[in-house]
């Protein structure tokens, strides 16, 4: 009978274990897929979705705690050119190129996100409204002079940035909304 017993008890250990290590399989899977969801795979930086939770976090705690805020709206003037004159890898990398110059620039606690096809953001924190502009005119100067080529040819690269300060009653649409107009407007 103690046998039998010991026998239960180890096939339960044994099975205890099992489902312990599918369990955390189970969880790190979940944290993958969750990772996906939320971050361009071409650019390792948050996509629209991700950059949408990150928007609503940054508004929320900047109105909250009266913090001076920014939020720039990149526009990738000409990427559209880009691919057709060289292809959709060049496009690639040129957007891997602009996405690096950017992350090279701005500080460690800056978020960018890909809004969608050329279109960036930047989350600035702790910025008044003429560090904001500092910080665009330094974005758009780094990506003009940067040096990128494709296969031996080098290709023109440009931003255009909306700006704008986060304000008390701001919710992440209206944020992003009056960037983007902005942008247009310094691109018109």
């Amino acid at each position: 009978m103690a046998e039998r017993s010991d026998l239960t008890n180890a096939s339960e250990a044994t099975e205890l274990e099992r489902l312990r290590e599918e369990n955390e399989a189970l969880r790190q899977r979940v944290s993958d897929l969750d990772a996906m969801a939320h971050e361009d795979a071409l650019l390792k930086v948050p996509n629209r979705r991700g950059l949408m939770r990150e928007v609503a976090r940054f508004v929320s705690r900047a109105t909250r705690y009266g913090e001076s805020a920014a939020l720039l709206f990149l526009d990738f003037d000409g990427l559209k050119a880009v691919n057709d004159r060289h292809g959709h890898r060049a496009g690639d990398a040129a957007l891997k190129h602009v996405t690096r110059l950017l992350g090279d620039t701005l500080r460690a606690s800056d978020v960018i996100g890909r809004y969608g096809g050329d279109e960036f953001c930047v989350l600035l924190a702790h910025v008044d409204e003429q560090e904001a502009q500092e910080t665009a005119r330094r974005l758009e100067t780094v990506v003009a002079a940067s040096d990128f080529v494709y296969e031996d040819r080098p290709v023109p690269l440009a931003v255009t940035i909306g700006i704008t300060m986060v304000r008390k009653d701001d919710d992440p649409n209206t944020l992003l909304d009056r960037a983007d107009k902005d942008m247009y407007a310094r691109k018109d």
